[in-house]
């Protein structure tokens, strides 16, 4: 589990281990969902890459 501090400009940093294991670019969308209290945020992906399932 990583932790991480919201910056006086509401930013949020992901850090490297986390970005490489979900393949996060910069740039990428992501939705942001909460629920009791926790927040998810949901990174979205291409079309393309659902291809085969």
């Amino acid at each position: 589990m990583s932790r991480t501090t919201i910056s006086p400009r509401f930013q949020v940093a992901i850090h490297k281990d986390v970005r490489k294991k979900l393949d996060l670019k910069s740039g990428q969308k992501m939705t942001v969902l909460t629920n009791g209290g926790i927040l998810y945020l949901i990174p979205e992906k291409p079309i393309e890459t659902f291809r085969g399932f």
